[in-house]
């Protein structure tokens, strides 16, 4: 389960207005671990773009 606080919310928000294209969507991807946890990659990607094994979901618009 991922919990995305209001701050987590407004960063995501202000990183997917980066992109030029309006249709976008974040991939949280873990990529690695390390003596403090996991390591994560954020990915702007169109939506419709799923790679098998992803799950989608919407939060909060």
């Amino acid at each position: 389960m991922l919990d995305i606080t209001e701050k987590a919310q407004e960063m995501l928000n202000q990183y997917l207005s980066q992109g030029e294209d309006a249709d976008l969507a974040v991939r949280i991807e873990i990529v690695g671990r390390g003596a403090k946890g996991f390591n994560y990659d954020l990915q702007l990607v169109p939506l419709g773009e799923a790679k098998e094994g992803d799950f989608q979901t919407e939060a909060n618009g």
